[in-house]
């Protein structure tokens, strides 16, 4: 699969961080977090967007709405492993055109394949070692686009990751209001100071040698899900009470986690 990159750019917040917002602990638990990066890719198919509707300038300025409330995802990790520096330095962002139908890669998604649509390697850091948000936006030939996000697991975990995405799809849809983005942890799990445990872990890499390698201990799989099984799932899991449904994501997401 053929994948151009068209364009680079940074995406920086909307409106500054204002100081005293500007230095963000992280928790004991940031900390040791793995060091790699949270992927996530979204499809969406022709008809799910406005032909005539410039989706690149769209997703540019609602990302920096975005990253307005979601400020620390724009800063960058200090070398203490204690801060983020919430300078506004950015997200990086890009943009490729993909030389094939989107059905191409749903059909058969391999993980060689999928990573092509990825802003970075999810098992390694950006040439600056300290970009927290990447994202690539992938136009098909179809008119499909699939969207991939690369997050810092050190300061996102899987549900911090969706609601970081559920927020820039409301902006995106023009939502004016994002409140309680921001979550301070430190004070319930202080950070501490991990230096030699940080240099046990350095020398424990050398001493490997390159022997073996985190993709080796990684198993991916796919999960595939019939419409009428996922529509029967949601229809037995609805509230008859507060007649509230549940998207397919939620149903799905429910059923196997």
């Amino acid at each position: 699969m053929e994948v151009q990159i068209i364009s680079r750019v940074t995406i920086k917040p909307s409106s500054p961080t204002p100081d005293h917002l500007r230095t963000y602990k992280l928790c004991l638990f940031d900390q040791l977090a793995s060091p790699i990066y949270f992927p996530i890719t979204l499809f969406y198919s022709a008809r799910d967007g406005n032909p005539g509707m410039n989706r690149s300038d769209l997703l540019k300025k609602s990302l920096s709405k975005t990253l307005a409330h979601f400020y620390p995802l724009a800063g960058r990790i200090k070398d203490d492993h204690l801060t983020i520096d919430c300078n506004d330095d950015g997200a990086n962002f890009i943009e490729a055109q993909v030389a094939c139908d989107m059905s191409f890669v749903l059909e058969d998604p391999e993980v060689e394949v999928l990573e092509q649509l990825l802003p970075c390697n999810p098992l390694e850091h950006f040439p600056d070692n300290q970009v927290i948000l990447a994202v690539q936006v992938n136009y098909f030939a179809c008119g499909g686009m699939a969207i991939g996000v690369c997050v810092s697991h050190v300061i996102a975990d899987a549900s911090a990751a969706a609601h970081f995405l559920k927020a820039w799809a409301a902006v995106a849809c023009g939502a004016d209001n994002i409140n309680g983005v921001v979550y301070d942890c430190s004070s319930l799990f202080p950070p501490q100071d991990l230096s030699i445990f940080y240099k046990v872990m350095s020398l424990v890499d050398e001493n490997n040698n390159g022997k073996s390698s985190p993709e080796d201990e990684i198993v991916t799989k796919r999960f595939l899900f019939d419409g009428s099984k996922i529509a029967a799932l949601r229809n037995e899991m609805g509230d008859e009470l507060n007649f509230y449904h549940q998207t397919r994501v939620e149903a799905v997401t429910a059923l196997i986690w």
